[in-house]
């Protein structure tokens, strides 16, 4: 099915496309409250990780999953998330929303993210490959 690779690399470019632009010309005044975030929110990415290692492979079928299979043909669901990869797309786009702001503050002397957001995002990125590593090693067992 080409046509759900190509699905699946709309919302790859899509997500990461539009958190890489949002950041590149985001107001650093925007985020000034948030100097003061907490680090141990930097921790709630391990959510991620706890859910991956709970739940289910696979997980049981959900009302999307059924109408998508229903108009596209069966399987198309979890043909599609197997191709979009949604672990390691969320991963990307946290690396990229770092790495944005790195950019910036080199070539603009502006960081739009505080270093606990910052932290955040870097720390949400190391959970999801985490957590794509563990469905992985699940899927194969």
């Amino acid at each position: 099915m080409k046509s759900v690779r190509i699905a699946a690399a709309i919302c790859w470019i899509w997500v990461i496309g539009a958190n890489i632009l949002s950041i590149s010309f985001q107001n650093a005044q925007n985020f000034k409250e948030f100097v003061l975030f907490p680090w141990w929110f930097c921790a709630l990415p391990l959510v991620v990780v706890a859910g991956a290692w709970f739940r289910p492979v696979p997980p049981p079928r959900g009302r999307v999953e059924m109408a998508i299979d229903r108009i596209f043909g069966q399987g198309c669901w979890r043909q599609f998330l197997a191709t979009l990869r949604p672990q390691l797309m969320f991963a990307t786009m946290a690396f990229s929303i770092v790495a944005a702001n790195l950019v910036r503050g080199l070539v603009a002397g502006t960081y739009v993210l505080p270093i606990p957001v910052v932290g955040f995002f870097a720390c949400g990125g190391i959970a999801f490959v985490i957590a794509f590593l563990i469905r992985q090693s699940r899927e194969r067992a």
